[in-house]
């Protein structure tokens, strides 16, 4: 998906992610709601949405998949990647610990209520972050070179979305 963002070339991403949604969720989501999975028909459907939109992405990418990894480089690596993953993790944790609670002591059904409601009140802010950074990344990235013109057009943006959020 990064080739293809890079590239300003949103149509195969749009698709991958309406193919994956419509085969995740509808498919998969309601098929398995329908088979009494009860919660875990979410899960299995989040995962399978997940995974068809990396399917769907590297074939669309074009790019062939050639690991180089040295062996002399593989321990920063772990390093680093160890340390944003129990960041990541902490995250995970604080953030959901609201639902966790939820889940546990009011039931499947009060939490499947909860999650939608909250999934809502985020909706539109969350739509409008993750559409306006799918766009400014790439559009960034091929200014990274022109520091002072990449300033300007950060600023004007940054501007731009604290006066919409």
């Amino acid at each position: 998906m990064l080739f293809r963002s890079r590239e300003l070339n949103f149509h195969s991403i749009t698709i991958a992610e309406i193919v994956s949604f419509l085969v995740g969720n509808i498919f998969i989501g309601i098929t398995l709601a329908i088979l009494k999975f009860g919660a875990w028909s979410l899960v299995y459907a989040a995962i399978s949405q997940t995974f068809l939109l990396a399917v769907l992405t590297y074939f669309l990418s074009g790019h062939k998949f050639n690991p180089n990894l040295k062996l002399k480089n593989i321990g920063s690596l772990f390093s680093f990647g160890s340390k944003v993953t129990i960041i990541s993790l902490f995250e995970y944790i604080s953030g959901s610990i609201d639902t966790f609670l939820t889940g546990y002591f009011l039931g499947d059904p009060i939490l499947g209520l909860y999650n939608r409601a909250q999934r809502i009140s985020t909706l539109s802010l969350q739509s409008i972050a993750t559409s306006s950074s799918r766009v400014l990344f790439p559009a960034f990235s091929k200014l990274q070179d022109k520091v002072e013109i990449l300033r300007e057009k950060f600023l004007i943006s940054y501007w731009i979305s604290g006066f919409i959020l």
